[in-house]
């Protein structure tokens, strides 16, 4: 069994039997992304496939996790979603870049893990997470990716409270790691292309 890691969190972690059933009534719009438009079309194209693909994997594979997207810290300081699997996702990601705080925020300037399992009740966040609560986020995890000494975040989100449990940060720590080396090998691809 590998080493536990303890992320930061305003809650412990709940059973599994608070796991949001991955059929209800959400909209989820995989073919959706957003990025900025800094390389050729071809390599835009290349990057944005790879991370979406990444994300939808997130979104289908870890245990709780309704949808996902890939923040990137960029070197001047701005943020900006790279791939997302839902409308919602990128809304949420917006909201804490100009809020300048919320988990997603938070693991790319600062923390390594983040955890949230129910925003509602959350004091960790205190501007972001009502307006959260308001666009139906209730569990939001995010966790620090580094490629290359470039900082981004795996933003995984829930619409129920305490969707969150063990098996999530195990399987989400994997994914951390495979989207670590992705957004590397895209990078890479990227300068060889130039």
């Amino acid at each position: 069994e590998p080493p536990q890691r303890h992320p930061t969190t305003t809650n412990v972690l709940p059973s599994a039997e608070s796991r949001l059933a991955r059929s209800g009534g959400r909209s989820r719009r995989p073919d959706e992304t957003v990025s900025a438009d800094t390389s050729s079309p071809r390599d835009h194209t290349a990057r944005n496939t790879a991370l979406r693909s990444l994300c939808e994997a997130a979104a289908a594979n870890i245990p709780g996790v309704d949808f996902a997207s890939i923040t990137l810290h960029d070197k001047d300081g701005t943020l900006s979603t790279v791939a997302a699997t839902d409308h919602l996702a990128e809304m949420t990601d917006a909201l804490q870049y100009e809020l300048a705080e919320g988990p997603c925020y938070a693991a790319v300037t600062d923390e390594r893990w983040v955890l949230v399992n129910d925003v509602a009740a959350s004091t960790e966040f205190p501007h972001y997470a009502p307006r959260a609560v308001e666009l139906g986020i209730r569990t939001q995890a995010a966790i620090q990716l580094i490629s290359n000494g470039q900082r981004a975040g795996l933003n995984l989100y829930a619409l129920s409270a305490r969707a969150f449990d063990r098996s999530t940060v195990q399987v989400a720590e994997l994914f951390a790691t495979q989207a670590a080396a992705t957004l590397q090998y895209v990078e890479q691809v990227e300068q060889l292309s130039e």
